[in-house]
């Protein structure tokens, strides 16, 4: 800013430049402003102090029950993932033999399918199959020592430990030379091992299966697991597949266990699964009562139909908190003309 100053001096009058322009005359009206504003504002909020604190505290708590809800929603579906990852690994599928509905290869609808060996054996030959088991089960009585109880035995093959998180807390789960040389090992679920052998370390012990000596190779981690299939894996003892011929006719499986070689082929991989036993055992290979199955893919069907509603829940409720909270705004009343101006003046 030039302003121009007359000053007594030798010569015409020079123009002075200030170096600091005068802007207390701009500033001054904002500050009185933002004053005027936090003076309303505290007169409000002292004038209606029971209103004041029950608005707050209802915009607080909305705020706390929709991160509550959200918080539910997310854990219970992190709590489905968990549970049936424990039951089955991605891209696993359990395969049950059924009953035909529709005539194929000169059978008539009803014939019951039945899976052998050799067929579980050309399923792992199909080149989008990882990794499979045939399984076979049957309920027998259990001794160690004076300790007797009924357990379900289940009958697999070494791979069925990566495919159903098979997961050992101490000892190890079966392997191939358990199966090739026939070996009378077990592997005992966590529950059943607790009941059994209570602070006993089960790992080395013998146990009788239908009066058979049995060694105690390992434990099974505990672990979540949402959905099984006769009995949870905890209450089991697993043996080797060709163990349990020397207990009871293993002639047919009771269940065949396969994995993709990855999860996005699941759908595809179940389909070659079910055109190759088709081929083999003379059924229609689109008859959906023929081979039952359930799986990863299904598990993930069930939890993506779960996040819709549960997504809608909470947009409902953050919607119903949200109106609430806007009924319920402060309003601070405004105070007369008169005495906002003599506040503003200082009178």
């Amino acid at each position: 800013m030039v302003t121009h100053a007359a000053l007594r001096v030798d010569g015409p009058p020079r123009p002075v430049l200030l170096t600091r322009p005068l802007v207390y005359g701009r500033r001054r009206p904002f500050a009185q402003v933002f004053r005027e504003i936090c003076r309303e504002a505290l007169w409000g909020l002292v004038r209606n102090r029971v209103r004041a604190g029950l608005s707050m505290l209802g915009i607080s708590w909305g705020i706390v029950s929709v991160v509550m809800l959200l918080a539910y929603g997310e854990g219970f579906n992190q709590a489905l993932l968990t549970g049936f990852k424990g039951a089955f690994g991605d891209g696993v599928t359990v395969m049950f033999p059924g009953q035909t509905s529709l005539q194929a290869g000169g059978e008539r609808a009803g014939t019951r399918v039945r899976l052998r060996m050799a067929d579980a054996e050309a399923v792992g030959e199909i080149p989008l199959v990882k990794a499979w088991s045939p399984e076979f089960w049957q309920e027998a009585p259990v001794a160690w020592g004076i300790k007797q109880g009924s357990y379900l035995i289940r009958a697999v093959a070494p791979d069925y430990a990566a495919m159903r998180s098979q997961k050992a807390a101490s000892g190890r789960f079966l392997d191939r030379e358990d199966v090739r040389l026939r070996r009378r090992v077990a592997f005992l679920g966590s529950e059943m091992a607790r009941k059994m052998f209570g602070n006993v370390p089960p790992v080395g012990q013998k146990i009788r299966i239908k009066g058979m000596r049995f060694d105690v190779i390992g434990v099974q981690k505990e672990k979540v697991q949402l959905s099984n299939y006769q009995r949870p894996d905890k209450y089991c003892i697993f043996i080797p597949h060709t163990t349990a011929g020397q207990l009871w006719n293993t002639e047919y499986l009771n269940t065949l266990v396969y994995q993709a070689m990855d999860p996005t082929l699941d759908t595809k991989t179940s389909a070659q699964v079910k055109e190759v036993l088709g081929k083999r055992l003379r059924f229609n290979p689109k008859d959906e009562r023929a081979l039952r199955s359930f799986g990863s893919a299904e598990a993930q069907q069930i939890t993506a139909a779960l996040r819709p509603d549960m997504r809608w829940a909470a947009d409902h409720s953050r919607q119903v908190v949200a109106s609430m909270n806007a009924s319920d705004r402060i309003r601070a009343p405004t105070r007369p003309a008169a005495e906002s101006a003599r506040a503003a003046s200082g009178g």
